[in-house]
């Protein structure tokens, strides 16, 4: 087993002009696990950064002045407690820096938005998603496993394009200068995947690249029950041998149509 940090108090901080390019504030290292309370991390690439199966539990910390305050470099696990501030860092988001998980993964309840580039839950993956989080997607989020994105009563849980600053911020930090608009990212793809996957109380907006849906199901049969599909291309595009369990949802200002099916194989 890697080392184990307990730290209360006190900062992790440099004033090295290459630690914001080069270095990170904890590195968690594969197997490794820190319980972090009250610590102050700035000025470093990444305040936090973790590795295969990291465990790290934070509440009450200031991480700023950081180009990322919390960075998923494979699979991990993160609880949050606490108030956190990690609003004065360069990009506002908990970086996903990995692509393809094929284990069990929750993403904690956090104050800020996660973002992915591309990702994919193979067959073997589960992905967990906790109420009110917001995932902003710049390319792709394939899933072939399992997806659990189930938010509780008055809550919700949020897709949408990295351009969309009304969520979050503006996470791409460009200002004005980019809006979201649909077919930004590729949408919610249910490949050939196992028929547990659902998606309760959910927003997902500003997809549908390449005239399909913010949400498709390729010979796939997810629940998603109670979701707002908006601002889409197209809103739920279903395509082979897919019987997706649809119910209670809103599908409004699609591109096309709010529903399109597709007999290819």
């Amino acid at each position: 087993e890697k080392g184990i940090l307990k730290m209360t108090g006190g900062s992790v901080s440099t004033t090295d002009a290459n630690s914001l390019n080069s270095y990170d504030g904890i590195y968690m290292q594969n197997n490794s696990k820190a319980t972090l309370s009250g610590v102050i991390i700035q000025n470093y690439n990444d305040g936090i950064s973790m590795y295969t199966n990291a465990n790290v539990s934070i509440s009450n910390m200031n991480i700023n002045s950081c180009n990322y305050p919390l960075s998923y470099n494979d699979v991990a696990s993160l609880s949050v407690g606490g108030t956190n501030s990690f609003m004065a860092n360069n990009y506002v988001a908990v970086r996903i820096n990995f692509n393809s998980l094929n284990t069990g993964m929750t993403l904690p309840v956090i104050n800020i938005p996660y973002l992915f580039s591309w990702f994919d839950v193979q067959a073997a993956g589960v992905l967990t998603i906790g109420s009110n989080n917001i995932l902003k997607v710049q390319n792709a989020f394939n899933v072939e496993g399992t997806l659990i994105a189930n938010a509780a009563k008055g809550k919700n849980i949020y897709f949408t394009s990295y351009k969309d600053d009304n969520l979050g911020g503006d996470t791409n930090k460009d200002g004005t200068t980019t809006a979201p608009d649909s077919q930004d990212w590729s949408g919610i793809y249910f490949n050939n995947a196992n028929s547990n996957s659902l998606m309760r109380r959910c927003v997902v907006s500003y997809a549908g690249y390449n005239n399909k849906g913010g949400i498709c199901t390729f010979n796939a049969s997810p629940t998603i029950d109670s979701c707002s599909i908006s601002n889409n291309y197209i809103g739920i595009y279903m395509q082979g041998i897919s019987n997706p369990v649809l119910t209670n949802n809103t599908i409004g200002s699609s591109e096309m149509t709010p529903l399109a099916m597709s007999f290819e194989a």
